[in-house]
């Protein structure tokens, strides 16, 4: 299924930071010439405040680094959330994420906003609402980009879980500031009895032209593995591949995964990660984070394909 490895990791990053738990993680990114990009990033939970706290530092193969400092805070009487988010360049210029939303226990409706600052001052914002239905077991999204011109792109989308055939299928229609609109249609589906997975997505331009996905993987309980393949075509046509694989380690909580993508020019970047999480109840701090892929590593991603 699309994003599987991330998806298992971030579940149980999610389930050990609620028991107070710590996490860290490493992803490095080697480029076809052998330079690296490594992101680095921990964190800290509060359980008597609802706030969780991350630092990540990417550093280049320079040596030039840049950093983000992010929070957020929960209040279950309210409903209400907050999030802060500061990166700051390697020329030592930042840029700012303020959000603030709530969630609606008895609708499952979840909204919110956020206001990006850029290095120049100019802003940007985001305007969204999600809500549940657990009857179709569907979630439904709208979502409002604003630019710093005024000028806005929307987004709506609607992602349902079939339990019967264990698919999720998802659809999404963005409409441009022009009033073009371009689409992307998803389905991933798990087979429990054996442990395959496959998905396809299609992405649809405003000029009619599709860019498609296909993967397929196997997940193995008792190993704790999880492997995966994906061939990417573009709106040009050119294809792109992807094999990877997850490890997954009981005794020590830890989540390790291996990918390396192939373009059409035969090139490659590899992708090397763990995350390690701890029990940490104990610890006065009971600090705990998880840790994501950075614009800047995906940015290195891009640069070489």
């Amino acid at each position: 299924m699309f994003g599987k490895q991330k998806l298992i990791a971030t579940a149980l990053a999610l389930v050990l930071l609620s028991s107070g738990a710590s996490a860290e993680s490493s992803i490095v990114w080697t480029g076809p010439g052998g330079k690296d990009v490594t992101v680095q990033g921990s964190g800290s939970y509060d359980p008597d405040t609802h706030t969780a706290t991350y630092d990540k530092t990417a550093t280049g193969p320079n040596g030039k680094t840049a950093t983000s400092a992010a929070s957020a805070t929960y209040d279950p009487a309210t409903g209400a959330i907050t999030s802060d988010k500061t990166i700051t360049g390697p020329n030592g210029k930042t840029a700012t994420v303020v959000g603030s939303g709530s969630y609606d226990k008895e609708t499952k409706t979840l909204s919110g906003e956020k206001t990006y600052t850029g290095p120049n001052g100019k802003t940007a914002t985001m305007d969204g609402t999600s809500h549940y239905d657990k009857d179709t077991h569907t979630v439904t999204t709208d979502k409002t980009y604003t630019g710093p011109n005024g000028k806005t792109v929307t987004s709506e989308g609607t992602t349902t879980y079939d339990r019967d055939t264990h698919t999720v299928t998802h659809d999404k229609t963005v409409t441009g500031a022009d009033g073009k609109t371009g689409t992307v249609h998803s389905t991933g589906t798990y087979d429990p009895a054996t442990g395959a997975t496959s998905s396809q997505r299609t992405a649809t331009a405003p000029n009619g032209k599709t860019a498609t996905t296909i993967g397929s993987g196997q997940v193995d309980k008792q190993a704790g593995t999880f492997t995966n393949n994906k061939t990417r075509t573009g709106f040009a046509g050119r294809t792109q591949t992807m094999q990877g694989v997850g490890q997954y380690d009981r005794n020590t909580h830890s989540w390790s995964s291996d990918k390396t993508y192939t373009g059409q020019n035969g090139k490659g970047v590899d992708r090397k990660a763990t995350r390690d999480f701890r029990l940490n109840s104990a610890s006065p701090a009971r600090s705990g984070a998880a840790n994501f892929k950075t614009p800047v590593a995906a940015g290195h991603h891009r640069r070489h394909h």
